[in-house]
């Protein structure tokens, strides 16, 4: 989805170039017990999730998903037009930083 597979793979910013392989496979495998919804799910504390709603690596079903797994105790916040790690898109990095800090304020 981001181009030529190996390039993004071995790319400088790539995540499999920047960890073990263990760390990697425990993330990605298809054996990973990395299931965040689920895990979510098993806690009690408040959360916090950004949409940014032209990630082109995750869907609706996906927010859905988190939303469901912590209930009444998560907030979401869209970041519309924000793409996946907001790149190339540093008008939305101050939107994305104050909803994290209005989050914090409303935990103290």
């Amino acid at each position: 989805m981001w181009g030529d597979a190996r390039q993004v793979n071995y790319s400088a910013n790539a995540m499999g170039r920047t960890t073990s392989l263990t760390a990697f496979l425990s993330q990605w495998s298809s054996r990973s017990q990395a299931d965040g919804p689920t895990n979510l799910a098993r806690t009690t504390v408040p959360a916090l999730l950004l949409t940014y709603t032209a990630d082109q690596s995750t869907f609706p079903s996906t927010r859905d998903a988190w939303l469901a797994a912590a209930g009444s105790r998560i907030r979401n916040v869209d970041i519309p037009g924000g793409n996946h790690y907001l790149a190339g898109q540093p008008e939305l990095v101050p939107r994305a930083a104050d909803a994290i800090a209005d989050w914090a304020h409303s935990m103290g």
